[in-house]
């Protein structure tokens, strides 16, 4: 545990993995601390990402892997971290099989959805169903689409795919619809089911939605689409940022300037986790989880070459790169 490493990655999905490549690249020493577990683990394949359009996640991380590997000074280990603590220059790194030194940390653990509570909407989630429509949109082109979530989710999420769907149908599943977003839903030729939902069932080439029609006969209705784009939350998947105390935004992303830098010096954050300062929200998806590991990357390549250069005008000499 002696030995620091410049940086200590948390996180082997394709944000981690770039801002890896990155260091690779420039001879930086570095070790990524993959857990195994990814947030698209439920998709059958992913879309909206040149040269991989259709691929499964499983082989975009298997070809980044092999990228990374050709790289002496970074370390891939299958390990899941507990805890982070420390500061710039001395960062301790606990997992179940050790623990680590490194001289800064970047955060790529991505975030943890919790999906509705609808029966069978598990098994049916990352195909016959989504949330992203630039991810799995196109793949219902053509065909009815069923919407379900609040208000403001459904007339966004039909706005953005009006031009897509053959028709869109919106489930607020329980909850009232102000009378605006209602307006604004009729405008756009949206019909809205009020009744509950209770289930939701792949069938052959689409999706049944099981809604309370309240029938005197208590026999739920069943309504087939074409797929469902549904509302989701999502929260940190590891307790990192807060271990490290860095500012997060009120989504639960970790704050970060566009180089990755958090509020705490020596920790970084790319990948879904990541909430650039100048956008309302953190991005979610597998080419800004690339673009921003790869921003974090260089981002401490540069701090640490601007630390040098101060090392030199004042006199200290050469500069630990792990300082």
């Amino acid at each position: 545990m002696n030995e620091i490493t410049d940086v200590a990655i948390i996180g082997g999905g394709p944000a981690g993995l770039q801002a890896a490549l990155t260091l690779g690249r420039m001879h930086r020493t570095a070790i990524v601390f993959d857990s195994g577990s990814y947030r698209n683990d439920p998709a059958d394949a992913m879309h909206n990402l040149i040269a991989h359009d259709g691929h499964s996640p499983a082989e975009l991380r298997t070809a980044a892997r092999a990228d990374v590997g050709r790289y002496d000074t970074v370390r891939l280990l299958d390990a899941t971290v507990q805890r982070i603590r420390g500061e710039r220059g001395r960062f301790e790194i606990e997992t179940e099989i050790g623990r680590f030194l490194a001289g800064r940390v970047i955060l790529a653990t991505s975030m943890r959805d919790t999906l509705p509570d609808i029966p069978q909407i598990g098994s049916v989630f990352g195909s016959a169903a989504a949330h992203c429509p630039f991810c799995h949109g196109h793949e219902y082109a053509g065909r009815p689409l069923a919407l379900i979530g609040p208000g403001p989710f459904l007339e966004h999420m039909s706005a953005l795919m009006s031009p897509i769907a053959s028709s869109l149908t919106a489930f607020p599943n329980g909850a009232q619809l102000d009378t605006d977003i209602a307006h604004r839903l009729d405008r756009l030729r949206v019909d809205i089911v009020e009744d509950p939902v209770r289930g939701l069932e792949d069938v052959a080439d689409g999706i049944d939605i099981i809604v309370d029609d309240g029938s005197a006969a208590h026999e739920n209705a069943r309504l087939r689409f074409g797929g469902a784009l549904v509302k989701i939350d999502s929260t940190p998947a590891a307790p990192h940022a807060e271990q490290l105390g860095v500012e997060v935004s009120e989504t639960g992303g970790v704050l970060v300037d566009p180089l990755g830098r958090t509020s705490v010096a020596g920790v970084y954050a790319a990948g879904d986790i990541a909430h650039n300062r100048g956008t309302p929200a953190p991005m979610s998806a597998v080419w800004s989880a690339i673009a921003t590991g790869a921003a974090a990357g260089t981002g401490v390549v540069k701090d640490l070459a601007d630390e040098l250069l101060t090392s030199l005008d004042t006199g200290t000499g050469h500069v630990d790169a792990s300082a």
